[in-house]
């Protein structure tokens, strides 16, 4: 081999193995999220990779739109969607832009957005960026910029291109450390078994004292949601795919915060809560699901955030050490992503259960029970129906109309977690 050939060869390896270690090292945003709150729209963008990640944000007042500039990074998130509530956003759209990618928001009049904060990768947590869109005052400046290390969970570093730009000084926010488990703990159920059965808690409503409500023959809802509930359980126990847990079993009181601290103990992939529902009007009837509320979301995170005893709010994480702020905001990051399965699997239960029984209209609904709030925990409470309609009071009370109901469910559940694993196998 000549000497030119040599160093032609030597030069090539070289711009491969850089070109392939620059490849390696680029950010990859691996997820986007969209959560609709009360007073703000909040984004979270997901980081994988080793390379810094450094953002541009610039803000257009007519039409008001928001653009996101990710320099040296990849898309790897699918392509971005609006949730089933999106607040303030109207349309979003990605696209590659020079050596990085191009997030642009399309939002409505008057909104702005709040300064952008990171949330470091940490025992096992990706890196996050986190922007809130507001209306009226309180925004940030129309450009700026600002640099994280993608891995590295030191302080966020700030760059200036110009001298008309605003700086972003941006602190990390530390991701609090899991508990460590003693060697007679037993190992968590759930989401920790990985690919084994998913675990499913029912809760049969009501219950023991408290009767719930009376049909016009007597008929008492805490009998029929007891009845439903183990009819469910043994249904989807002979599917060999789920653990099932219940939160009652018998003619019991139960309170309802430890309906969801039974969830929150078994690791659960979903929690169902059966009822059945009560109306002045007797005319009234039709199946229901509720999930939780923006609104009932909002407190209840800041609620939680507040209280002394903050250990194993989510999925085992302690809180305790962390202020109050942090914690919150946490717990609301968690808890959007929580949200946003509770309505896909609510979704996907109406549109199974309409082909059954009669529903009512507008069947999704959103409130804050109790039972809906755990913060790791997809949640649905289902009005089975009218137990104050004297139809539906018998139909509740015969085990072939509340086998409708038990295998709607069981195929909302299939086809639930079946779509998440082929969203993971994409």
């Amino acid at each position: 081999m000549s000497q030119h050939v040599r160093l032609l060869f030597v030069l090539c390896t070289l711009w491969v193995s850089f070109a392939w270690t620059a490849a390696v090292a680029a950010p990859q945003v691996t997820a986007f999220r969209i959560g609709a709150h009360p007073d703000k729209t909040r984004i979270v963008l997901e980081f994988s990779g080793t390379g810094d990640v450094k953002y541009r944000l610039q803000q257009q007042a007519s039409p008001s739109r928001l653009l996101l500039d990710l320099t040296d990074s990849q898309w790897q998130a699918g392509a971005p969607r609006l949730p089933f509530h999106p607040g303030v956003v109207k349309a979003v759209t990605q696209a590659v832009n020079g050596n990085g990618v191009r997030l642009t928001l399309d939002m409505r009049d008057g909104v702005t957005a709040r300064k952008p904060f990171f949330l470091p990768a940490i025992e096992g947590r990706p890196l996050r960026l986190v922007l809130d869109l507001v209306t009226g005052r309180g925004g940030v400046p129309m450009l700026q910029t600002a640099t994280a290390p993608a891995v590295s969970p030191a302080t966020t570093s700030a760059v200036t291109e110009t001298p008309v730009q605003a700086v972003l000084r941006t602190a990390s926010v530390p991701i609090p450390q899991r508990k460590p488990q003693s060697q007679n703990q037993s190992p968590p159920q759930g989401r920790a078994a990985g690919g084994g059965r998913r675990v499913i808690v029912i809760d049969a409503g009501h219950g023991g004292k408290d009767p719930g409500a009376v049909g016009p023959t007597g008929t008492r809802e805490k009998d029929i949601t007891l009845r439903a509930a183990l009819e469910l359980r043994d249904a989807l126990s002979r599917t060999g795919r789920y653990t099932v847990y219940m939160t009652r079993s018998d003619d019991r009181f139960i309170i309802l915060q430890h309906r969801t601290r039974i969830a929150q103990r078994h690791k659960a992939d979903l929690f169902i809560s059966l009822h059945a529902d009560s109306h002045a009007r007797s005319s009234a009837h039709g199946l229901s699901v509720y999930t939780l509320s923006e609104t009932a979301s909002d407190r209840e995170a800041a609620a939680l955030a507040a209280r002394e005893n903050k250990a194993d709010l989510i999925g085992g994480v302690d809180l305790r050490s962390e202020s109050s702020e942090v914690s919150s905001i946490l717990i609301d990051l968690v808890q959007r992503e929580t949200m946003n399965l509770s309505a896909k699997y609510a979704q996907t239960l109406v549109a199974t259960m309409s082909r059954r029984i009669a529903i009512l209209p507008n069947p999704h609904r959103f409130a804050g029970f109790m039972v809906l709030k755990a913060p790791d925990t997809p949640s649905v409470l289902v009005e089975m129906g009218f137990i104050s309609n004297q139809k539906e009071e018998w139909q509740l009370k015969q085990r072939s109309y509340r086998s409708k109901i038990v295998d709607g469910i069981i195929e909302a559940t299939d086809r639930y977690f079946d779509s998440q694993v082929a969203v993971t196998m994409r």
